[in-house]
């Protein structure tokens, strides 16, 4: 799939925010030990995710959705990046990975506090300019396929994250 200039830019900003940071281990995957967790644990076991990242839907689209809601703050970190990149150079193929982005960064403001704190815990380990270029992932995706979701649901996932960001 061919980019646009704005969409390389993009990917390429995401690539250099997250370059650095570190595989979390085998053993810091998930936080708990609950069937999802531990699938999410098979799932991503010693995966590089800068391996996947010029075919990011061949290792995302492998297995069910869902899995970036059980990492914890430090895998959701490392793979933010693939579900972002495969959203942005193949949405067609992307499934429901913009949504679990979309919704990761909703639930900073949910009315539940367990599921709030959840939401802030996997952000946490984020440094500025990787929740800069995450907002401005978000706001790319809400000019390109923003019809495709419900509006208030993006402008709540960019609200939460402008407020968490401060």
């Amino acid at each position: 799939m061919v980019l646009d200039s704005n969409a390389l830019r993009l990917k390429e900003k995401i690539e250099a925010a997250f370059a650095d940071v570190p595989y979390p281990g085998d053993n810091n995957l998930v936080e708990t030990r609950i069937p999802e967790d531990l699938d999410a644990v098979k799932y991503f076991r010693g995966v590089k995710w800068q391996d996947w990242k010029d075919k990011p839907a061949e290792f995302l689209n492998s297995k069910a959705n869902d899995y970036s809601f059980f990492l914890s703050p430090a895998a959701f970190r490392y793979y933010l990046p693939l579900y972002m990149i495969l959203v942005l150079t193949d949405y067609a193929a992307s499934g429901n990975r913009a949504g679990e982005i979309i919704t990761s960064l909703e639930a900073l403001g949910a009315i539940d506090k367990k599921i709030r704190d959840h939401a802030k815990r996997q952000l946490s380990p984020m440094t500025a300019a990787q929740l800069k270029v995450i907002l401005e992932y978000l706001e790319f995706f809400k000019r390109k396929h923003g019809a495709d979701y419900i509006i208030e649901d993006i402008d709540s996932a960019i609200t939460n994250l402008q407020i968490y960001a401060k």
